[in-house]
């Protein structure tokens, strides 16, 4: 992380912890379900997974190693919109501390174009974030271009722009 950026990153983090605070995964998608969804899964073996994840909520997830963001299946692309909220805060405080994005979430944060079919899904599944979490979504998505652009990164640093530009830059 390059020295400039340390007050904002911990600036950055910490707005995250105050604007999702109290946001629980409850009714939603576990992550450890998720990737029994895209096995298509059974309703049992869902239930097993889910049974599995049982942190008291998503702030024990920023420092728990077993939490893995990317292991081939499953995560944000199978994640309803109560969970996609609940795993985008420990994924975001993990990439900011870091200053690097370990599995692509920029991906995850790019609305699709019009005429794509995931595009009202997409709307849906941003739709769930309150304007002030909506505002620190778009807060770590200018983190992430600054530490990419300091870094000559300019695919990373796109890759985080299209997002910005695609929903997120109308909360900045």
């Amino acid at each position: 992380m390059p020295d400039s950026l340390r007050e904002e990153q911990r600036a950055v983090e910490a707005m995250i912890y105050e604007r999702f605070r109290g946001v629980t995964r409850d009714g939603g998608v576990s992550w450890s379900e998720s990737f029994v969804i895209d096995d298509y899964g059974t309703d049992e073996e869902r239930a097993v997974a889910r049974a599995k994840d049982r942190e008291r909520g998503w702030e024990e997830l920023v420092d728990d190693p077993t939490w893995r963001l990317f292991m081939g299946s499953g995560g944000f692309s199978f994640l309803d919109q109560v969970s996609f909220r609940y795993y985008m805060a420990p994924a975001m405080v993990r990439m900011v501390r870091a200053g690097d994005d370990e599995i692509g979430i920029d991906f995850f944060l790019r609305l699709p174009p019009e005429g794509d079919d995931l595009r009202e899904h997409t709307l849906g599944t941003f739709g769930c974030f309150g304007r002030d979490q909506a505002g620190t979504v778009a807060k770590v998505i200018r983190f992430m271009i600054h530490v990419y652009e300091l870094r000559s990164d300019r695919v990373s640093a796109k890759g985080w722009q299209k997002a910005l530009k695609s929903y997120w830059h109308q909360f900045e």
